[in-house]
């Protein structure tokens, strides 16, 4: 069987960034879904007739609406790639769960108001629709595995034993680029329970978003949030630290995996230091795209469960406006609830 996939959105996630010759395909949407022999791209939407002809450009062959509802009408997909912008997110989860796709894939942040995102996550539970929202690093296979290795309680036989805390840079504001950093930091370490956060002044303002530099607190280990203009040099890392040693996910977040262990000082005795003369490397250039949708398409068939769900994003949301929260009071520890279950 293959699965009929519809794209709303056809900028540069869904579409543009395949345009980039430095890229590793797919990276795009639409690219990744043309080569994935399990789905076929059954139509595209968009309200921008720009886009839609650069749509028509690069696939001739496949369908293109400018009314969302009729292509979900006529197109009759089974999965739905959500890539607007993250104020039409919400209303377009729940418009393709009421027409009862079976799965949607949402780009991140899930929104930027809590609330309507908590009515869309209950319309696809309502509806049976599975909910993806697309934090990447949590389908790529190299991260899965680390993840893997870290969790569960044999950790403290692992290369990292139990991570005591992380440090993590993101740019472009919370909502656009600290979303993904707040659900990797997640995904390892479990749920946030509090915050402190304060505004970040080296920087400018961005109108449109906002920078804070920040204090998040997990059961067992703390993680430092810091901002950083990717417009001086990017600089999406993540660092994990461990009672045995010391994970960075380098390189766009995690294309390249270093791992260093401890070594017996040199210079103070019954002193252990980080072992600089040998780290190892795993990962490779590649798309963190690439297995997004076989991902979906293992759990609509029952061989895997969700990674990145729309709970998942709802939190990070969560997080995001606890941290705003803190950072309007000056740093002001903010709590957040427990939940019983993820």
């Amino acid at each position: 069987m293959k699965y009929k996939v519809a794209i709303i959105g056809c900028g540069w996630i869904g579409l543009g960034a395949q345009l980039d010759p430095l890229r590793v395909p797919p990276a795009s949407h639409a690219q990744a879904a043309a080569s994935y022999r399990r789905v076929r791209l059954a139509a595209f939407a968009d309200t921008d007739v720009r886009s839609l002809a650069r749509a028509k450009r690069l696939y001739p062959n496949v369908p293109r609406f400018s009314d969302i509802a009729q292509m979900l009408e006529e197109a009759h997909p089974d999965i739905v790639i959500i890539a607007t912008m993250p104020e039409s997110h919400c209303a377009l989860v729940t418009l393709a769960a009421k027409r009862k796709v079976k799965a949607i894939l949402c780009e991140k942040p899930i929104s930027h108001n809590v609330r309507e995102a908590r009515e869309a996550v209950r319309h696809c539970r309502k509806h049976r629709v599975l909910l993806f929202v697309n934090h990447g690093r949590r389908f790529d296979p190299w991260i899965r595995k680390f993840w893997e290795n870290l969790r569960g309680g044999y950790v403290h036989d692992t290369f990292l034993g139990a991570v005591r805390s992380a440090i993590a840079s993101y740019d472009k504001g919370l909502y656009h680029g600290g979303t993904h950093f707040i659900d990797l930091l997640r995904f390892f370490l479990g749920e946030v329970r509090w915050v402190s956060a304060v505004t970040n002044t080296v920087f400018p303002k961005d109108p449109h978003d906002v920078r804070v530099d920040a204090l998040l607190g997990f059961d067992g280990a703390t993680a430092a949030l810091q901002y950083f203009d990717s417009r001086e040099y990017c600089l999406s890392e993540v660092s994990f630290l461990g009672e045995k040693g010391r994970m960075n996910l380098k390189h766009e977040s995690g294309l390249d995996i270093e791992v260093i262990g401890t070594r017996a000082s040199d210079e103070y005795s019954s002193y252990r230091e980080l072992n600089y003369e040998r780290i190892k490397h795993f990962g490779a250039p590649r798309s963190f795209l690439k297995p997004v949708l076989p991902h979906i398409v293992d759990c609509l068939e029952g061989r895997d469960a969700p990674v990145s769900t729309g709970e998942d994003a709802l939190r990070a949301l969560e997080v995001i406006h606890a941290l705003e929260q803190s950072a309007r009071k000056d740093g002001k520890r903010v709590v957040l609830p427990r939940r019983s279950s993820r």
